[in-house]
């Protein structure tokens, strides 16, 4: 089997550290969050024990200029706060060391005060070492982001590890790809954050010929792709959303939550932990994992990643490892029609800000 689920920072880590150790041509590292903590030191002390002779490459997005730790850096909490501030210098600095060491550095989708270009960033997660391997999914290098409920592929199909290096170059000469590639082990596409619905549109498809069931698990999730699935659940398909209980955007639980009653979707609860996964299964044989949220954000805004496989050994890792043993900790929730205030005041802040946000970042 040449794709592999890793679940967790920790097994995402043993296993990513030891194919880089062993590069001898190239190691890229492509994120959305990466701070002066363990985990971002760990990968700032990797690259630098490679030779000099390795291409090394980090790209981050612009979005940890201003969010750190999950904070945004300029609330005035937060500005307040020194051990924030430290540690968000820190970050800096160690990035700019890398250059004076030779490592190739690049600040995707730059911001310079836009604030509302936060919400149009590099949402990709890629790892490449040499031709031979390659990491995608959810997790950013970050102490915070590694303690989440998270997922990693590492992928050693030579012809798809090399199309996941292009992109990294082409992301770090400031250009964004958008395609959809099929392969030995399963379709790759990439989203450039202008094209978005249009490659979605296979994905949409793919809902539509669901027969049984569809599993999605996901911190945000909402409309457009909650209109796919209302059909699919509307035909008699079981649709089943899990999430966080605990939400770091908390505006999305009471969003999801009258959606889920409104469209008929079960609604479970990850008690446990941040849970930052995202993937779904449909009819427990086509497996979609990847970068990308199934929300209004990565349809229409974010540079995104997704990988559609039938893989039978990843599949059914993944019904083991995920579906079935998360959804023994899970807890259903029985919604009813009576929302508090506050819950009803989240879903009508959320489904009248995404429109507002999209609008502003398409013209300004």
């Amino acid at each position: 089997m040449s794709v592999r689920l890793l679940v967790g920072a920790k097994e995402f880590w043993l296993a990513f550290g030891e194919d880089a150790r062993g590069a001898t041509s190239r190691c890229y590292a492509q994120m959305l969050t990466f701070e002066a903590d363990e985990a971002g030191r760990g990968l700032v002390d990797l690259l630098l024990a490679l030779p000099s002779t390795v291409d090394r490459r980090l790209i981050v997005d612009d979005y940890s200029h201003y969010v750190h730790n999950d904070r945004f850096l300029y609330r005035p909490s937060s500005i307040v706060d020194g051990a924030l501030w430290r540690e968000a210098r820190a970050t800096f600095a160690l990035v700019r060391s890398l250059a004076d060491h030779g490592v190739g550095v690049h600040w995707t989708n730059r911001i310079y005060g836009r604030l509302h270009r936060l919400a149009a960033c590099n949402h990709k997660k890629i790892l490449v070492v040499d031709d031979r391997v390659a990491y995608i999914g959810g997790i950013n290098f970050s102490d915070h982001n590694f303690g989440w409920h998270d997922l990693m592929v590492r992928i050693d199909d030579p012809e798809l590890v090399a199309c996941l290096a292009e992109d990294c170059l082409e992301t770090f000469a400031g250009r964004n790809q958008c395609f959809t590639r099929t392969f030995r082990d399963g379709q790759l596409t990439l989203l450039d954050g202008k094209r978005n619905p249009e490659q979605f549109r296979p994905m949409f498809e793919q809902i539509a010929s669901a027969r049984e069931d569809v599993f999605v698990i996901a911190p945000y999730a909402s409309a457009p792709f909650f209109d796919p699935l209302e059909a699919a659940a509307r035909r008699g398909v079981r649709v089943m959303i899990l999430t966080p209980a605990a939400n770091n955007w908390s505006l999305y639980d009471g969003y999801i939550r009258i959606e889920c009653f409104r469209r008929g979707f079960e609604l479970y609860h990850m008690p446990v932990r941040m849970l930052h996964m995202k993937a779904m299964l449909i009819d427990s044989r086509q497996l979609i994992v990847g970068s990308s949220n199934f929300d209004y954000f990565s349809y229409h805004l974010f540079q995104e990643l997704l990988f559609v496989t039938t893989d039978d050994g990843l599949v059914r890792d993944f019904r083991e490892r995920i579906r079935d043993k998360d959804f023994a900790l899970a807890r259903r929730e029985h919604l009813t029609d009576d929302f508090s205030w506050q819950t009803r005041w989240a879903w009508n802040k959320v489904r009248t800000g995404f429109p507002v946000i999209a609008w502003f970042n398409r013209r300004i």
